[in-house]
């Protein structure tokens, strides 16, 4: 084992050789491969290579979508159901010299992309403008996989064989990380992770992501009453699009109400995270009548430590109850809730772990930092590790911006890309030497 001044020294020595030029070049020809979500990560493949290259024993596996398509955090969603055998996940496990309880690393990121279009947002369109990368994948989440191959690559030429073991993961983590929670009920993880995935709030290496929140759909149906046919004097129609309406005001007002509680405090963790809900489908049957007699809004809560989706659903109910206690009808034919398909599980890694003390200090040697911002992210890809590997797991990435789909605006910052391989290169020093 090192000593801390060995160390310290090491990583100059790592910082000096890093080849820059060759480091953009990596990630800009991982750009020009194709790997978009749902089709085969081609990719992969160079990583794969690369990962062989630095004698990493290698495996590569499909997400195993029907052994996981019951549990809380497998997301639901068009298309994660026809996953195929030639859609790879990638693992490369490099045993250590003296492994011993500690000293296992985990680094992961995804490999996938959004959709390319011809002729603007595709691997042929990366380009260099200043100190920007374009193209598709430069931010989500190819720059997060070259991140951490270049610095497994650097640390592993310059140093040679490490102490502690090194596991690189590549996933297919876009659409609800089934390819990371296919990894982690595969066996993969360490004593502390880092997952690599630059961010778009413009706080760079300066963010850390120690805090993913918990997310429930909820389907509410608003029940009306049908008038009379072809009377026109009949008035006893309850209209369910109105009252629905009605309904999607009192959830603005309650998800308001939420905020009030959970919110973050000058950019610094203060309790339970802010809470946002998206109606994003309403539709009612028998549209073309204005006497619909049911409605249906769907909505997306994201949630924090200490609740679920049934208390989430309860906490809805009761609000909605209170709201329309003076209304006859809605007394008496309440909002029906029920818990949609999609469902994922809250959580934190503390501040005080190991993994998040051994980040925090060598971002601080690379950019100086002497405070940083603890941001919460939606269902992020560092639950999977926390949840099915017991891994301890905390969220970094490099400055970045332009993630709209379909076009070429996606960019990484390179030098938050160069600094942040740095940075892994002294979190393996101190995790694996």
């Amino acid at each position: 084992m090192l000593s801390a001044q060995e160390k310290e020294q090491l990583k100059s020595r790592l910082e000096a050789s890093l080849n820059e030029e060759y480091a953009v070049e990596f990630l800009s020809s991982l750009m020009r491969m194709p790997s978009e979500t749902l089709k085969p990560a081609y990719a992969q493949e160079l990583v794969a290579a690369k990962m062989r290259e630095l004698g990493f024993q290698t495996d590569q596996f499909p997400c195993y979508v029907d052994e996981i398509r019951d549990l809380p955090d497998f997301f639901h969603a068009e298309g994660n159901d026809v996953y195929r055998p030639d859609i790879l996940n990638l693992v490369g496990v490099k045993a250590g010299a003296a492994e011993a309880p500690g000293n296992a690393l985990m680094i992961h990121a995804h490999i996938d992309t959004s959709p390319s279009f011809p002729g603007i947002c595709s691997p042929e369109n990366v380009h260099q403008e200043g100190r920007r990368l374009y193209g598709l994948g430069a931010c989500d989440d190819k720059g997060g996989i070259a991140t951490m191959m270049m610095a497994a690559e650097t640390v592993l030429k310059e140093y040679g064989p490490l102490d502690g073991k090194l596991t690189l993961m590549s996933t297919i983590g876009k659409r609800g990380a089934i390819g990371t929670l296919t990894a982690c009920l595969t066996g993969y993880g360490g004593d502390g992770a880092v997952y690599l995935h630059p961010a778009e709030t413009g706080h760079g290496l300066k963010e850390i992501k120690n805090y993913s929140m918990g997310t429930t759909d909820l389907i509410l149906t608003v029940t009306g009453r049908k008038g009379k046919d072809f009377d026109e004097t009949d008035t006893s129609d309850i209209s369910a699009v109105l009252k629905g309406a009605e309904t999607a005001l009192a959830v603005r007002k309650w998800d308001d109400a939420r905020r009030k509680t959970h919110h973050f405090t000058d950019g610094t963790f203060a309790g339970t995270p802010n809470t946002h809900t998206d109606i994003f489908n309403a539709y009612a049957s028998e549209m073309t009548q204005d006497d619909v007699t049911e409605y249906k809004l769907h909505i997306r809560v994201l949630f924090g430590l200490g609740e679920t989706p049934e208390s989430v659903r309860n906490e809805l109910d009761q609000w909605l109850k209170d709201t329309f206690r003076d209304d006859e009808w809605m007394t008496a034919h309440p909002v029906r809730i029920t818990l949609g398909e999609r469902q994922g599980t809250p959580i934190t890694v503390p501040r005080s772990d190991p993994i998040v003390q051994t980040l925090e200090a060598n971002i601080t040697r690379i950019k100086h930092f002497d405070d940083f911002i603890y941001q919460y992210h939606g269902t992020s890809d560092i639950r999977m590790p926390v949840i099915y590997g017991k891994t301890p797991t905390v969220g970094v990435g490099a400055l970045c911006g332009g993630l709209n789909p379909g076009t070429d605006e996606e960019w990484i910052d390179i030098d938050d890309y160069i600094d942040g391989i740095k940075v892994i290169m002294g979190v393996i020093v101190d995790w694996c030497l």
